[in-house]
């Protein structure tokens, strides 16, 4: 099974926000680069096609960025923010609707909110036989 690696070059011409290398360091790239694997898988299958697995690394790179840069905005969680008071400041936010923890991480970041859309149109529902359980070896 062939796997697919993704560059720095890769990465900053893919988000280009990121293409400060003052705020986001090639070491912290490559770091991410590194780590995204173990999220998502890099190998190309019958189903996973190059293109797929490279953008699905590519947005989980982005999201781990963004949660573990110092210099984002994103690494303070995610959630809606419900309500927000400027004397003795208060921010009040809603977790945003998950169905399990990796989703509810994945939200966090618009980044990790594209994976999660990726994800869900590659998945696929497995070998289905028969309409009930007593009439599937009939």
């Amino acid at each position: 099974m062939a796997t697919v690696t993704v560059s720095i070059t890769d990465f900053r011409q893919r988000f280009p926000v990121f293409s400060d290398t003052t705020k986001y360091p090639d070491s912290l790239i490559q770091a991410m680069l590194d780590t995204a694997p173990v999220y998502i898988s890099n190998k190309i299958s019958c189903c996973r096609t190059e293109a797929i697995v490279k953008e699905a690394l590519l947005l989980m790179t982005a999201h781990l960025v963004a949660i573990n840069s110092p210099s984002t905005t994103e690494s303070a969680g995610g959630g809606v923010i419900q309500s927000a008071h400027i004397g003795d400041v208060s921010v009040t936010k809603m977790a945003p609707p998950a169905k399990t923890s990796f989703a509810y991480w994945l939200s966090s970041t618009p980044y990790g909110l594209q994976l999660l859309a990726l994800l869900k149109m590659q998945a696929t529902i497995g070998l289905y036989i028969g309409g009930t359980a007593e009439n599937v070896f009939r």
